[in-house]
Order: structure tokens, then C-alpha cells, then sequence
């Protein structure tokens, strides 16, 4: 509760100025209580609610929209009243303003956070995507190199068959890079490729972050696999072309070595040559 001295008395919380002396030091006492006011008259020329004057020394009600007269020579400024109400409703719409500028600030929050899961969701399903290819063309080049090996080893044996057809005294050049072709064929072991590319067709399906690390890795293995593989049938290329400078020996059956096709790595509708990789 709270109530306002109102007079010519300059210690009065509202000042009415008289040179009348008509409005009395002390004329009256507002009360606020909450939304509700009382004015209760402490004059000798009275005070007026609306025209009409009220006891004195008695509570009277009212209200903003009254008009309030002392000694029917001044009226009460109302914009000198603190109004509850008003500040209540500045407090609301305040509050308001502010929820709906945290629901908007949300929603930009929670529609930026969707979006960006979105795009790494599309991110994630597309390095997916890409690894899935990656896997595929290692079991592609894998199946290629083991039909190379096979068609590298029936090349070596036809050319041993070959070697048979030659005089002997022709052959010490020939046998010894034979010897070593042979031997680089036989170390030519594709058995732990496929371990690898187990190892990461598994780590695919279970998505694992190591999946693109292993990738890479079992790539080199191949190329060292491959690089090892295009030095033995460059060997074994050698060795045919040195033996199609010897002659056959008296005697020797004239049948041709069937002709060893090698599987290219380029795919069918491109040209082919006669290496694998």
C-alpha cells in the first residue's frame, strides 16, 4: 500500500500550486492499494470526485478516469500517479517480447542444427558411397591380378615347353633369366591381398572410421603386388624374345606354343594390350 500527501505544502508528494490559498498545506491523502485507490479529503474547502464533494476524513474510492478537484480550484494530474496497471502491462508485453525472441532465436537454432545434420548426414552417405566404389574397383583389380598370375604361369610353362625344342648349347643365357623369371612367378602370392581386402570389405559393412585407412592401405599393397608381377612377365617377355632368335634343334617337333592371352586392366570396351595392369 502506498499514499501520497497532496496540498500546497512543499513537503507534499504533489505539489498543488494556489496563490488563492483556497487548496489547503495538507488537502488530501491518496491511498494505492494494489489496482485500487482511495482519496480522503483533509481540507477546510473540501475536495470534489466528479464534481461532487466528499466527507471529509472518510476513505473514498476512485479511479483514473474520475475527475478530482481541491476546493474546486485545481485538478489532480493523474500523470503524477504511478500506475500499477500500466507498469504490469509494460511487464507483460517485456516478457512476451522476450519469449517469443527466445522461441524465434530456438527455432533459427534447431532449423540451423537440422540443416547442418542434413548436410553431414549427405557428407557421411556420400564418403560412404565413395569408399563402397573404392572397395569395389580393389576386388575388381584383386580378381584381375589372380587371372593374371594364372595366365603368367601357363605363359612360364609354355615357354619351358619352348626351351625343350632349343639346342642346349644355346640356352645358358636363357635358363639363367628363365631361372630367376621363375623364380620371381613362384613368390608371387595373392593370398594376403585377400586377407586385406576382407579385412576392409568387414570394416565397410560395419562402418568403421578405419575403413578409408585401410583402403589406402591394401591400394599399395596392390601396386607393390602389381609392380612385382610387371617385373616378372617383362622377364618372362625377355626371355620368349631371346628364344625366338634360336633356332629349333634338328628333330624337334614344329608344334607353336599356344599363345598366352593376358587379362588388361582396362575394362572390355577399351583397348587391350598384353600386360594385366
Amino acid at each position: 500500500m502506498k499514499s501520497y500527501t497532496i496540498g500546497r505544502e512543499e513537503t507534499c508528494n504533489i505539489v498543488i500550486p494556489d496563490s488563492t490559498q483556497m487548496v489547503s498545506r495538507n488537502h488530501a491523502t491518496l491511498t494505492l492499494n494494489g489496482s485500487k485507490m482511495t482519496i480522503t479529503d483533509n481540507s477546510s474547502n473540501g475536495t470534489y470526485i466528479n464534481g461532487i464533494r466528499i466527507a471529509s476524513g472518510t476513505p473514498v474510492p476512485v479511479t483514473r478516469k474520475d475527475v478530482v478537484s481541491f476546493a474546486q480550484v485545481a485538478e489532480l494530474d493523474w500523470g503524477q500517479i504511478p500506475n500499477p496497471g500500466k507498469r504490469t502491462l509494460w511487464i507483460i508485453l517485456a516478457v512476451i517480447i522476450a519469449l517469443a525472441a527466445v522461441g524465434c532465436g530456438g527455432w533459427f537454432y534447431l532449423k540451423n542444427r537440422q540443416a547442418q545434420q542434413e548436410q553431414a548426414a549427405a557428407a557421411a552417405a556420400a564418403a560412404q558411397q565413395a569408399l563402397s566404389g573404392q572397395v569395389d574397383s580393389l576386388k575388381t583389380r584383386l580378381e584381375r591380378a589372380n587371372k593374371a598370375i594364372e595366365s603368367l604361369k601357363t605363359s612360364l610353362a609354355a615357354t619351358k615347353e619352348e626351351c625343350a625344342r632349343k639346342p642346349a648349347d644355346k640356352l645358358s643365357k636363357v635358363n639363367s633369366l628363365l631361372s630367376q623369371v621363375e623364380e620371381k612367378v613362384n613368390t608371387l602370392n595373392s593370398e594376403p591381398l585377400q586377407k586385406s581386402l576382407d579385412a576392409v570389405t568387414q570394416s565397410l559393412e560395419d562402418g568403421s572410421d578405419k575403413t578409408e585407412q585401410r583402403v589406402k592401405e591394401m591400394t599399395s599393397q596392390l601396386d607393390a603386388f602389381m609392380a612385382e608381377y610387371e617385373a616378372a612377365r617383362a622377364g618372362l617377355e625377355e626371355v620368349r624374345n631371346l628364344l625366338s632368335a634360336i633356332p629349333d634343334k634338328p628333330g624337334a617337333p614344329k608344334t607353336k606354343p599356344a599363345k598366352v592371352e593376358v587379362a588388361p586392366e582396362q575394362e572390355p570396351e577399351q583397348k587391350q594390350d598384353s600386360r594385366v595392369f
